[in-house]
């Protein structure tokens, strides 16, 4: 019999659930704001990488070149600053918070339960803490990122969120 994993799931946490932001710069405008921008939300711009990067209210993800996802535990106005923070017509921005869940994922063996069930590997190695990757899960894109050595968060779409959190629980 395989021994049971160690981990704990929490879907749809108020404590991280408070917002979710994409913002979609036009024609290279983060090259020309994207640095004065997350400056102004006490963050540094993510490189193109899959590094996670904290500003004052969450992290920030860049998701594709001119493509970045903010995540905010506690800022219930997180699109309000957003659009203060950019001029006008050099991005869209889109509130996401009704349209997601984060499923808070903790514990010693949460790389071996990603494992059994994503497309990628999430080691230690493969995903080193403040690192993220994007992925299929249940037929859904979700987002994985490693916030500690034993503490995960999954942004994934809230209509996929009960299955996918099922899944989670039968594999532990």
């Amino acid at each position: 019999m395989a021994e049971a994993i160690k981990t704990e799931i929490r879907v749809g946490d108020p404590l991280f659930s408070a917002g979710l932001v994409s913002v979609a710069f036009w024609q290279n405008g983060i090259d020309r704001y994207g640095a004065a921008f997350c400056a102004s939300l006490n963050g540094e711009l993510p490189s193109s990488g899959y590094v996670a990067s904290a500003y004052d209210a969450g992290y920030l993800f860049r998701i594709s070149r001119d493509r970045l996802l903010m995540q905010s535990s506690h800022d219930e106005a997180l699109y309000q600053r957003v659009r203060a923070a950019l001029p006008d017509n050099e991005a869209a921005v889109s509130d996401l918070s009704h349209a997601r869940q984060v499923i808070c994922l903790s514990g010693p063996d949460i790389p071996i339960m990603l494992s059994r069930c994503l497309p990628v590997e999430c080691s230690n190695s493969a995903l080193p803490v403040e690192h993220f990757v994007q992925t299929y899960l249940q037929d859904a894109v979700v987002l994985v990122h490693r916030v500690s050595a034993q503490e995960y968060r999954m942004i994934v779409p809230t209509s996929f969120a009960d299955a996918i959190s099922t899944r989670l629980q039968k594999i532990i």
